[in-house]
């Protein structure tokens, strides 16, 4: 982004006046105004991993659950050995909705209990709890508690 605001070509080199992080404040406290462009695309990639989840007719959806995620389970997608530059973008930004979701549990058919991080705060269960304890004993745990 510097290279093409300041005018530098390959042959000549010109002074950066101001550095990238400045360059990507707000106008508000001194800066330009310009996106941090690797942000901007993450959300616009992780956008698309969304669409994944919410449209599941779509033509989208279908072509790329045929191809990598062939279980119906984006969020449990591995890359895979052959996969596209598109695919590489979507499964890297997966990663955000992860972290930023929020699970709807309704009634609980489709989550891995142990696994997946569907109680706030705590990202995997079994590591908390402990490999030796079954889903038996939670049961447990759960009549106990209520």
């Amino acid at each position: 982004m510097a290279r093409y605001w300041w005018g530098q070509k390959n042959e000549e080199r010109k002074v950066h006046w101001l550095s990238k992080k400045k360059m990507c404040k707000s106008k508000f406290v001194g800066g330009m105004g310009f996106k941090e462009l690797e942000t901007f695309n993450m959300a616009m990639l992780a956008k698309q991993a969304w669409r994944l989840l919410q449209n599941k007719e779509s033509l989208f959806h279908k072509l790329y659950a045929a191809r990598y995620f062939s279980n119906g389970d984006l969020l449990a997608a591995s890359l895979g050995g052959n996969a596209s530059y598109a695919w590489r973008g979507i499964w890297e930004a997966k990663n955000l909705l992860v972290k930023g979701g929020r699970w709807n549990v309704g009634n609980g058919s489709s989550i891995h209990i142990l696994n997946d991080a569907w109680i706030p705060r705590i990202r995997n269960l079994r590591h908390e709890l402990g490999s030796e304890q079954s889903v038996e004993q939670l049961c447990q745990l759960e009549d106990h508690v209520s």
